[in-house]
C-alpha cells in the first residue's frame, strides 16, 4: 500500500519557477508524497509573470525535488530565492541570495530583474 502525505509550507519565500517557458511568481507548493516513489505529485499555486494570471500548475516532481523543497522551507531564509526550470521531466534549479543580486543589478545598471 502507498502512503500518502500531504506537504505544505509557509517558509518558502521567494520561489520562481519556469514551466514550459513561461516564467512564475510561487506562492505555495503542496506535495502529495507517495512513500516507496520515485516521484510525487506536486501542486505550484503560481502567478504568470506576464500576464498576472493565477493557477494551480500540476507538475511530477522527482525525490530529489522534493528533498530540495523541504530543505529550502526548512531554512526560512528571507533572503534566499530558490529558481526551478523543468519542461515537465528534467529539473534544474538555483539558489541565489536576494541582497547579492540586487548589488549585482545596480551595478550593472539594469532597469529589472525577477524577484
Amino acid at each position: 500500500m502507498v502512503e500518502q502525505v500531504q506537504t505544505q509550507s509557509e517558509n518558502a519565500r521567494h520561489l520562481i519557477l519556469s514551466y514550459r517557458n513561461k516564467l512564475y511568481y510561487v506562492s505555495g507548493v503542496n506535495v502529495s508524497f507517495r512513500e516507496g516513489e520515485t516521484a510525487h505529485k506536486a501542486v505550484f499555486h503560481a502567478l504568470g509573470v506576464l500576464d498576472n494570471h493565477l493557477q494551480d500548475l500540476e507538475i511530477e516532481i522527482p525525490n530529489r525535488i522534493y528533498e530540495l523543497l523541504l530543505e529550502y522551507a526548512k531554512r526560512d531564509d528571507k533572503d534566499l530565492i530558490l529558481t526551478l526550470t523543468t519542461d515537465g521531466k528534467d529539473f534544474n534549479h538555483a539558489l541565489v541570495s536576494e541582497t547579492w543580486l540586487r548589488i549585482y543589478v545596480n551595478e550593472r545598471n539594469t532597469k529589472r530583474y525577477v524577484v
